[in-house]
């Protein structure tokens, strides 16, 4: 009879010991922000045409806003439509930005002719 009670006791201390045993905490992996590239279907179109932006990014929870001088971009995001509404040399700047807070700007410019 002892050496049943030694016995439970001894597994109900190793199951006390491992139940108690801490897992190691793992840090998330954060990816670091990389504007890779800006491009477009064509730097340089006629009057009233339109062309392709495109934005390659890397990152965490990535967002994309578009700015320009004079002009209409069309959609949201990383692929974007520029419609040129007057002749001459157009800015265009997208910003990119993650949830760490982070950004990094890239520019292109769109030649507008008649």
């Amino acid at each position: 009879m002892k050496k049943t009670v030694y016995l439970f006791a001894l597994i109900a201390l190793i199951i006390t010991v491992l139940g108690c045993k801490k897992e190691e905490a793992t840090k998330p992996v954060s990816v670091a922000l990389n504007f890779e590239s800006l491009s477009a279907e064509s730097e340089t179109i006629t009057l009233n045409a339109s062309t392709g932006l495109h934005a390659v990014a890397t990152g965490e929870n990535i967002t994309y806003s578009w700015t320009l001088d004079i002009g209409t971009i069309i959609g949201s995001g990383s692929d974007v439509t520029f419609n040129g509404c007057c002749t001459g040399e157009h800015h265009i700047t997208c910003t990119v930005n993650d949830s760490g807070g982070n950004s990094a700007v890239k520019e292109i410019t769109i030649y507008v002719i008649e």
